[in-house]
């Protein structure tokens, strides 16, 4: 799905962007250069952002805890 029509920006480049290292909407502007001809996609392209940037740090942290990387358990402990 086309998002930004000025760049040609689809949404699997947000995704894309995000996983190349894109950590906070302004990395992804100055990246991609969306937003900055009519502004048109700026809300939607944000709202985006925050979804994908949320799947990947999540994919990042499963992975980790998966791999044994992290101290962060699976699951909540209890008390039995």
């Amino acid at each position: 799905m086309i998002v930004c029509v000025c760049k040609a920006l689809r949404e699997r480049d947000i995704s894309n962007a995000v996983e190349q290292g894109c950590q906070s909407y302004k990395a992804l502007v100055e990246k991609t250069g969306c937003c900055v001809e009519c502004g048109q996609c700026a809300s939607k392209v944000k709202a985006m952002f925050r979804v994908h940037h949320s799947d990947f740090l999540t994919c990042q942290s499963n992975a980790k805890i998966l791999n044994g990387d992290s101290d962060e358990l699976p699951f909540a402990a209890t008390g039995t």
